[in-house]
């Protein structure tokens, strides 16, 4: 509590700004990214800064909470009802924020009282929202946090049970990939419906190469007579981009999972780190991350049993481009999987696998 008196026999006006939260570090980083950030709700409505142009800016209207936060944690002050704004100071990448308390009169022999409510510690969503002032806002998971948040609370249900988040990690994927085999095999029959038509397609590309138009309409028609969706194999892999993202934001921001180990990982929300480099090396780093590695070779086999072989009426072209693509897709992704969170790759190793043994598993059948 702050509190203003005046004992003089006239009447005084007052105002005054109060430097709050501030000087929360950098913590935990990755690729260099800063993860410092300014929240506060104005208004009703969520104000989230990183920087600010210039040294100092203002936000004007009626101030709810005001935070500053890292990786995993918040320095948060929710004031009383007499602010006008806050205050924002950047100095070398650091913020600064403040409470702009609007003007009074203190009456003589009177006083005013503002009452400040302070929060230092973790972003705990169930622990923020106990509070019962707003400041669960603070915790964000991206444009798929309503995903993160029910992933998470699987993810605790597990754990709870088997009292490690690598082991919660791998149920889950199990779980998700449980509830979207349906959708697996209808993309597995679809590209093998395209394989089927593939000496039909490419006949009409060689009978109408001279008529781009022409093509298009005898290719929509092949597609009708046979029921097949070009776009039919790529459906699962768009589904599980939403849960992919969701995942990865869940894992990046989570203190639940820091420090958490899972065989040789010492921290899931954290590239694995099996061993340092001498000294760092271009795209590696300073340490090698074993999980990538694992997970490009898994992708490369889920992609030879995936991909539909080119077959004896494709052109050379086709065949060359499907190997390629074969080649290219897990490197691609195994270079983006390198400095993720190891949760993340453990996730999509665990994911990769799963998909190679259901499209074993569906192809042995449809024989």
């Amino acid at each position: 509590q702050l509190t203003i008196e005046n004992p003089s026999d006239t009447s005084v006006s007052t105002d005054y700004t109060i430097i709050g939260p501030s000087r929360i570090e950098q913590g935990t980083q990755m690729k260099g990214r800063s993860f410092i950030e300014m929240n506060a709700s104005i208004d009703g409505k969520l104000v989230r800064k990183t920087k600010i142009k210039g040294d100092q800016q203002s936000v004007k209207g009626i101030v709810s909470w005001l935070a500053l936060k890292n990786r995993y944690f918040t320095i948060a002050m929710k004031p009383s009802d007499a602010t006008e704004g806050i205050l924002i100071r950047q100095s070398n990448k650091r913020l600064t924020t403040g409470l702009i308390i609007k003007s009074r009169i203190v009456y003589p022999g009177s006083y005013i009282q503002d009452s400040y409510l302070l929060y230092i510690g973790p972003m705990v969503k169930n622990r923020l929202a106990a509070l019962n002032v707003g400041l669960d806002k603070i915790v964000t998971y991206g444009f798929f946090g309503g995903i993160s948040v029910f992933l998470l609370s699987i993810l605790g249900a597990i754990n709870s049970v088997v009292h490690n988040w690598g082991v919660s990690i791998i149920a889950v994927t199990i779980l998700i990939n449980i509830i979207l085999f349906p959708l697996t095999k209808k993309s597995f029959h679809s590209m093998q419906k395209m394989q089927e038509i593939q000496p039909h397609m490419e006949e009409l590309r060689k009978l109408h190469k001279d008529n781009p138009q022409k093509l298009n309409k005898e290719m929509a028609a092949l597609y009708r007579q046979y029921n097949v969706n070009p776009f039919g194999g790529c459906l699962p892999m768009f589904l599980q981009l939403p849960i992919f993202v969701a995942f990865y934001q869940a894992l990046m921001r989570s203190i639940e999972l820091k420090g958490a180990h899972f065989l040789w990982v010492k921290d899931l929300s954290s590239p694995d780190a099996l061993f340092a480099f001498p000294q760092p090396l271009p795209f590696l780093g300073s340490h090698f991350n074993l999980l990538p590695i694992i997970t490009i070779t898994v992708m490369f086999f889920q992609q030879r049993v995936s991909t539909p072989h080119a077959g004896k009426h494709a052109s050379s072209e086709m065949a060359k481009q499907q190997k390629f693509m074969a080649m290219f897709f897990p490197i691609f992704f195994g270079f983006i999987l390198y400095s993720f969170p190891s949760g993340l790759v453990l996730y999509w190793l665990t994911n990769s696998a799963l998909m190679m043994s259901e499209q074993m598993l569906i192809r042995r059948h449809a024989r």
